[in-house]
């Protein structure tokens, strides 16, 4: 039985844009005392909480849970995010990172774990953020979690059993939720049957699973993102496949894949809003083939001047509180790495819910590129 659950050949590019301190343990990341975070509640024993607070704390900051994989720990999962303290230090967020000494892995099989308010390591890490939203005032509609391996199966694990606390999730090589508990053996935290991919349900079959660990809930589902390598021999990457049928269902969105549609004219990833995904992305193929039906547009036309051009836009609407109007900004030419720094920068200023990208048409007679209807990069 595998001890480290490790994704073989994953790239790892995280959109949460979030990554901790090393609680090695002095100068970084500070233990909270059980007393200070569980109170009274019924809990394992091993269960502990570490957080760092960057020296400029952002006015009501983000919170970000980032969970470890097997047989590792709250320090080790440091080492493996070196960024983090810079990243905590330029934008002011808390990172939570939860630990379970001497255990294998994270209880995300037992029935407890999948049921909300039931107990065990769930329960235990959505107190640990009820505490830190408290102590620093933090923003409860600005919480995520992410994490790879087993700390990807408990992600996707909180953010089905608890979508009232999370906004959005970032699951590397993990597994459904719920997935663990067919075969579950509690003395490794581990199940055979799911890590080796032969756990398959329906779409429907999934969601319902997820909306039976908080029955009668309506509220908000957390966005989620998951990805595995293909070469991956710990966990499957058939659970790759059956996560986004889990999420798609929960999510109400299609199964299709659209990040790489192949617009006419642009060749980018483009990442939508649950809910929106097919009316915006046929917005956005009707912006590009208006487009194609002029006259395809050159440098050196004559009449450029009075040529369009489809340009990114990035809108930005705050609904929640009133303060300064924010207008629209505009990138003519904007490559796809600068696209996701753009979006990396507006996640922690701006909640998920404020941020709208389409195409429009412009009367500026710039061309993006040379290329006519229906062709595109590459």
């Amino acid at each position: 039985m595998p001890r480290n659950c490790r994704s073989i050949g994953a790239v790892l590019v995280v959109s949460l844009g979030v990554l901790l301190a090393r609680p090695a343990l002095a100068a970084s990341a500070t233990q909270v005392t059980r007393s200070a975070w569980a109170g009274s509640a019924s809990l394992p024993s091993y269960l502990q909480m570490y957080v760092y607070v960057p020296a400029k704390m952002a006015a009501n900051p983000p919170i970000v849970v980032s969970a470890h994989s097997c047989g590792s720990s709250a320090s080790s999962q440091v080492q493996n995010i070196p960024k983090t303290l810079a990243a905590a230090d330029a934008q002011g967020f808390i990172v939570i990172l939860p630990d379970n000494p001497n255990q294998n892995c994270w209880d995300v099989g037992t029935t407890p774990a999948l049921t909300h308010d039931g107990g065990s390591d769930t329960y235990g890490v959505a107190l640990m953020v009820k505490y830190a939203l408290m102590k620093y005032g933090g923003d409860p509609n600005r919480v995520y979690i992410f994490g790879g391996s087993s700390g990807a199966m408990l992600t996707q694990a909180m953010c089905a059993v608890y979508p009232d606390i999370f906004r959005a999730c970032s699951a590397r090589a993990g597994v459904p939720a719920g997935c663990w508990a067919v075969g579950y053996d509690s003395t490794m935290q581990w199940s055979n049957s799911c890590a080796n991919g032969q756990v398959s349900k329906t779409a429907q079959q999934w969601g319902d699973q997820v909306r039976m660990m908080y029955p009668g809930y309506t509220g908000h589902r957390p966005r989620m993102q998951t990805f595995q390598g293909e070469s991956d021999t710990t966990i499957s990457y058939n659970n790759t496949g059956e996560s986004i049928k889990q999420w798609t269902n929960v999510l109400g969105l299609g199964t299709s894949p659209i990040t790489r549609t192949q617009l006419v004219l642009l060749r980018i990833q483009v990442l939508l809003a649950a809910g929106l995904g097919v009316q915006v992305l046929e917005q956005l193929e009707a912006g590009v083939h208006a487009v194609g039906r002029r006259e395809r547009c050159r440098e050196h036309r004559a009449d450029r001047e009075r040529a369009r051009a489809t340009v990114h836009e990035v809108l930005v609407e705050d609904v929640r509180r009133i303060g300064e109007e924010v207008r629209a900004k505009i990138f003519l030419h904007l490559a796809l790495r600068q696209f996701g720094e753009i979006l990396g920068q507006l996640l922690f200023r701006i909640p998920p819910g404020e941020i709208g990208v389409r195409l429009r048409e412009p009367c500026l007679g710039q061309c993006p590129h040379h290329f006519g209807p229906r062709e595109r990069f590459g």
